[in-house]
């Protein structure tokens, strides 16, 4: 399986032994790669400018690394952030 972009239109293309299939990014939220499996960088620079997150996984699905765009701040700012909307929430 092989998985590339095409920047016009935003959208992946997905080739396999049965042919080609063209996904838009819109409505995306990640993609799970696994082994054996191909993607083009252009394919990874198109999910980091739509904030799709990239995710490779091992033999039993669980990941093992991931790409995502730097607007997502950091995980620590992540976590800060979550917490003090927990807080707010339940202070209300």
């Amino acid at each position: 399986m092989a998985f590339r972009s095409t920047a016009t239109t935003k959208a992946f293309v997905i080739t396999t032994a049965d042919g080609r299939q063209r996904i838009p990014a819109a409505g995306i939220k990640s993609i799970q790669i696994s082994k054996g499996a191909q993607i083009t960088s252009d394919a990874v620079m198109l999910a980091v400018e739509q904030e799709i997150e990239v995710l490779f996984m091992d033999k039993a699905g669980n990941p093992i690394g991931r790409i995502w765009s730097p607007r997502y701040g950091s995980i620590s700012t992540i976590r800060k952030r979550a917490a003090q909307l927990h807080l707010l929430v339940r202070s209300r």
